[in-house]
């Protein structure tokens, strides 16, 4: 909040003492603003003090000063200091913005009532009227905008008044056009103010958010030159980093510039809440809870401290969960229930319960209905908020066979989604990944139910999107058996068998499919014998198809080894048959692979003509020696900083065989359960090596 009033132009300086001069009084308090905007309230304190003690002040010396000693002062210490100030000049503009913000705290009506009284007495300070238009924004962001641009018109040369209308244009909803319209105001905010820091960082912010990621390291570079230690800014570099995009700078020496920063502050609530989240964000789990532990002993009352405290136990959570320890995760889960009462918090708890007690079906229920109950919280305090909550918890009703909820919850996804899409605020592959993902739900939820003429058409929109999607064309098969169409079941039908490499339940489907056609079971066996044979050939083919690269030679890189410092370079590669292997330890998919990699490995290691390697994108190093810690992988692995730029791809884990002559033949991401991982590798490596009696 105090960012809102941190920045004020200077109407008028009022008589001062012949013994003063009065441009260097205004340039004084001008420079102590500006030390103040960037977070050095006991410099711009220390810098006033003689002017204060020595003239008659001016309304503005005075406000600037007050504004200081708030900044820079905590707790009784500074209520006792304010309060003598408060006597010794009188009731002024800037104890009226002080009340206000102190309200606000608990009533922001009783917040704008104290800002309307200020206002009656002061009706040119700039302070109050941006204060007002943060406490409209709370309940009416578009209110906000016009009473800022009210006041932007009577101040033209007001930065705090652009900066505050920029927040309001954030706030009031997250359509490009209002990025664009904020991006405006802290622009000219900045360029009235160019030694302020706090637009240039609301800048770098928008940029991201626009994929613009360049433009934005050069915000925030020249930020940087304006306040190298700001925990802020190391929170937009590690968002770019989030974002994969490369940076001259590698995650160990960020957190190394984190450190020194927290140690050249006073670690007050803001700065160790920064320094907890950017341990959050590189999952330095021991890092964060030293933070929260900190935090929690100095500020025992803060609602801040209280969420490090439920955010670690749902880090916890999450990794007991990924590990199969479902006893151990409902043990961590209980406690932080009873500590919350934040909507969003109480949704992660309540959705990682129902993970966890799935095999009970009296808790699993509960845990829905709360989770459910939680959602719906969420979504009336911010109806416009998108997130995949509300799809989790429906895919949890179809497991749970209550498919008309289920149906309910993705038909309110599906308006929502509309609703954005149509006003510009989501762009167009993130609908497609929407609409897929609720398709699916959907349509299990209607097949369930036999509503097979709903279900159809979703389903045969799903397979032309994905034609490998063996789930989806064994009921599309099912549905064609009830229709007594026996070309399009066994079409369906013998594709999933082929595509999900001869599974028992696919051949279950297939001999439904032949008994209800034929009457019987007659002469089944040579049937599917001669429906196999013929389907393994077909089935290589469709595999090295499907995953061949037209990439062309491996990028040229150097990557050090995890645990030495010994570097691999791409050259390296040359004159043999090498897999890479991309992965993270927060990746799902990506633990699911990693086993099936190591039997591949331990079987093919002592192969001199091929190379394996498992390729860590971007992890810190506690983090990937944590996930290590208990698993028995014996697989060579190197440490990639930027993978994405390296091998130009979207999303791990992600698999590529490279030739003897460094060209990457074939690719694979993501982790389809379907395939027989040892097959498709040997078919793609016999494949690459030019053995001749491939397809």
């Amino acid at each position: 909040m105090r960012i809102l009033r941190q920045a004020w132009v200077i109407f008028f300086m009022g008589f001062i003492c012949l013994s003063v001069d009065a441009e260097v009084t205004t340039s004084t308090v001008q420079r102590a603003r500006l030390l103040r905007m960037n977070g050095k309230a006991k410099e711009a304190e220390a810098l006033l003090m003689p002017l204060i003690s020595a003239v008659e002040p001016t309304d503005a010396l005075i406000e600037e000063y007050v504004f200081a000693v708030d900044d820079s002062l905590k707790g009784q210490e500074r209520d006792t200091k304010i309060a003598g100030l408060e006597k010794r000049f009188g009731d002024k503009a800037c104890f009226y913005v002080l009340r206000a913000e102190r309200l606000g705290e608990t009533d922001a009506n009783a917040a704008l009532v104290e800002i309307e009284n200020g206002l009656k007495q002061y009706p040119t300070n700039v302070p109050l009227d941006v204060l007002k238009g943060y406490f409209l924004s709370e309940a009416d962001p578009s209110q906000a905008v016009e009473w800022l641009r009210l006041c932007s018109a009577q101040f033209p040369q007001s930065d705090i008044i652009l900066y505050g209308l920029g927040s309001a244009h954030i706030g009031e909803n997250n359509s490009n056009e209002n990025s664009e319209k904020a991006l405006a105001a802290f622009q000219s905010a900045s360029q009235m103010n160019p030694g302020w820091i706090e637009p240039l960082l609301e800048i770098a912010s928008i940029q991201m958010s626009q994929t613009k990621f360049s433009a934005a390291f050069e915000t925030i570079r020249q930020a940087e030159k304006l306040e190298p230690a700001s925990l802020r800014m190391m929170d937009l570099k590690l968002g770019l980093f989030q974002m994969r995009w490369n940076l001259p700078l590698t995650p160990e020496q960020m957190w190394t510039e984190v450190e020194e920063i927290l140690n050249k502050k006073e670690r007050d609530l803001r700065s160790l809440m920064r320094a907890f989240r950017i341990a959050m964000i590189r999952q330095e789990e021991e890092k964060a809870r030293c933070y929260s532990d900190e935090l929690l002993k100095k500020f025992p009352d803060s609602q801040q401290a209280a969420m490090s405290k439920t955010e670690m136990a749902i880090r916890q959570a999450m990794q007991l969960l990924k590990e199969g320890r479902s006893a151990e995760a409902e043990a961590v889960i209980r406690p932080a229930l009873q500590e919350t009462k934040e909507p969003r918090y109480l949704a992660s708890l309540y959705s990682m319960m129902a993970r966890a007690v799935r095999a009970d079906q009296a808790k699993f229920n509960a845990a829905l209905e709360k989770w459910d109950s939680a959602l719906q919280h969420l979504a009336s305090e911010q109806p416009d908020c998108l997130t995949t909550e509300p799809l989790s918890l429906a895919r949890a009703y179809v497991e749970n066979k209550n498919y008309k909820r289920a149906i309910e919850l993705v038909q309110e996804i599906k308006t929502l989604v509309s609703k954005r899409a149509a006003e510009g605020q989501i762009p167009g592959n993130i609908v497609e990944a929407y609409t897929h993902d609720e398709d699916l739900v959907l349509a299990t939820a209607y097949y369930e139910t036999k509503n097979f003429a709903q279900a159809k058409p979703l389903l045969e929109a799903l397979v032309k999107a994905d034609a490998g999607d063996t789930s989806v064309q064994t009921k599309l098969g099912l549905i064609a058996i009830e229709e007594k169409d026996w070309a399009t079941a066994e079409r369906y039908l013998s594709s999933a068998y082929r595509l999900g490499f001869f599974k028992p339940a696919s051949e279950d489907a297939l001999k439904k499919m032949y008994i209800a056609k034929n009457g019987s079971e007659k002469d089944w066996s040579g049937y599917i014998t001669a429906l196999k044979k013929s389907s393994v050939d077909t089935l290589q083919k469709e595999i090295l198809e499907t995953h061949a690269s037209h990439k062309g030679p491996l990028p040229e890189f150097d990557l050090s080894t995890y645990g030495s410092e010994r570097k691999v370079s791409s050259k390296s590669f040359s004159g043999k048959i090498t897999v890479l292997i991309l992965w993270a330890s927060w990746c799902g998919p990506c633990q699911e692979e990693l086993p099936e990699f190591q039997k591949f490995y331990t079987k093919h290691s002592i192969d001199p003509g091929l190379a394996m390697w498992a390729v860590n994108a971007q992890d810190p190093l506690p983090a990937i020696k944590q996930f290590l810690k208990d698993k028995d992988y014996t697989f060579p692995m190197l440490v990639d900083q930027n993978p994405w730029e390296h091998f130009g791809i979207d999303g791990i884990p992600y698999t590529c065989i490279i030739d003897s002559a460094g060209i990457i033949r074939f690719e694979m991401t993501g982790f389809n359960s379907d395939y027989d991982y040892m097959q498709v590798m040997e078919w793609l490596v016999d494949a690459a090596r030019g053995e001749k009696n491939l397809p």
